[in-house]
C-alpha cells in the first residue's frame, strides 16, 4: 500500500503537468464551438477596447454603468450634442459584482460629476460567470480577478482562469488587436457599440411561462456597495431600466416589485413608463435598442435630466 501511495504521489504532477499542455492545446486549436468550459474570448464584444480606452479617459461629465443594455444603449455622441462628456463603462451581462470591481479600477481615472448606473432586472438574479469571463479575457490580473475564482467555483472559470495565466506570461494576450468593426457593431468612442443591422431581425419571444426576478442577495449586496462608494465619493447616482421589448416584460410578473426595490435605494426611472417605443421599430433583438431606439431612449433620458435640473455643468472639452 505505501509503495501504491508514493507511486501515486509522484504521478500526480505529471498529470497535473499534462492537463496544463492539454488545456493549453484545446484552448489554442479547438473550435470554438467545442470550447465548452474554455471560453477565453479577448478581443471580441470590443470590452478590450472599452477598457482600453478608460485607461485613457478623464475626466468625464457623466460614466454609465451597466450591462450590455448600456452600452448599446447609451451613446456618447447624443450626451456630447448637449454639451456632456460621456464615458460608457458597460459590459456583457454586467453584474453589480462586476460593476463594483469596475469602479474600483477606473472610478479614480474617469472622475465623472455623475454616475447613471442602467439596471436590468436579470443582471441581480445571475451568478455573473458570464461577465468573469469576460473581464478575465479583457481586464487586468489583479486580487479581484482571484477572488472571483474563488467565488465562482465554476469549472469554466477555472479554466479560463489558467489558460489566462498562460497568455499573459507568453505575451500572446498583447498581440491582441480588436476591429473597430466587428459585423453589424461599430465601436464608437466612449464605450458605446452601434448596430447597424435592420430593425426587428432575430426577434425571439421568452419561452416559457410568466416567472419572477429572484434577486441574489449577494448581487443585492454588492449593489448597495458600490452606491455606498459612489455616495462617499459625493458622486450622485441615477438609477435607470434602459427599455427593453414588451414580450420580455411581459414574461415577468414582479416587474412593479423590482421597481420598488431600486426606488427605495436611489433616484429611479424605469424608461418602459417614460419613452414610447415600438417593439418592431426600435429594437434589433429580443433584448437590445437599435440606434433608432437609442436616439429616441437617450433624447427623453437627457430631456428628464435637464428638466429636473440634473445634468452636470459639462465643462470638460
Amino acid at each position: 500500500m505505501r509503495r501504491f501511495i508514493r507511486q501515486l504521489l509522484l504521478f500526480l504532477p505529471f498529470c497535473a503537468a499534462a492537463y496544463l499542455v492539454l488545456l493549453v492545446v484545446w484552448g489554442e486549436a479547438a473550435p470554438r464551438c467545442l470550447q465548452r468550459n474554455l471560453n477565453y474570448r479577448r478581443g471580441t464584444g470590443h470590452l478590450l477596447t472599452r477598457l482600453r480606452e478608460a485607461r485613457e479617459t478623464g475626466p468625464v461629465d457623466v460614466l454609465v454603468l451597466g450591462s450590455s443594455h448600456a452600452y448599446r444603449g447609451f451613446d456618447p455622441r447624443i450626451f456630447a450634442d448637449r454639451g456632456l462628456r460621456m464615458f460608457n463603462l458597460g459590459s456583457r451581462a454586467q453584474t453589480p459584482l462586476h460593476t463594483r470591481i469596475l469602479l474600483d479600477r477606473y472610478l479614480d481615472g474617469l472622475r465623472p460629476q455623475m454616475v447613471i448606473w442602467e439596471v436590468f432586472p436579470l443582471t441581480f438574479t445571475i451568478d455573473g460567470v458570464e461577465a468573469t469571463l469576460d473581464l478575465l479575457a479583457n481586464d487586468v490580473h489583479d486580487r479581484h480577478v482571484r477572488e472571483l475564482v474563488g467565488r465562482h467555483r465554476h469549472l469554466a472559470v477555472f479554466h479560463n482562469y489558467l489558460f489566462m495565466l498562460y497568455r499573459r506570461a507568453t505575451g500572446l494576450d498583447r498581440l491582441t488587436r480588436e476591429h473597430r468593426v466587428a459585423g453589424p457593431d461599430t465601436y464608437v468612442a466612449g464605450g458605446f457599440v452601434e448596430h447597424t443591422g435592420e430593425a426587428g431581425e432575430r426577434r425571439l419571444a421568452p419561452g416559457g411561462g410568466p416567472a419572477d426576478w429572484k434577486l441574489r442577495d449577494d448581487q443585492l449586496e454588492a449593489f448597495r456597495q458600490a452606491l455606498d462608494l459612489l455616495r462617499e465619493r459625493g458622486i450622485p447616482v441615477v438609477l435607470v431600466q434602459a427599455p427593453i421589448p414588451s414580450a420580455l416584460r411581459g414574461a415577468y410578473r414582479n416587474n412593479d416589485e423590482f421597481d420598488g426595490w431600486m426606488s427605495e435605494l436611489g433616484r429611479y426611472w424605469n424608461f418602459n413608463h417614460l419613452v414610447d417605443l415600438d417593439d418592431d421599430l426600435h429594437f434589433f433583438d429580443d433584448h437590445h435598442l437599435n440606434q433608432d431606439g437609442v436616439r429616441a431612449f437617450n433624447e427623453a433620458l437627457l430631456d428628464r435630466f435637464q428638466a429636473e435640473g440634473l445634468l452636470p455643468e459639462g465643462n470638460h472639452p
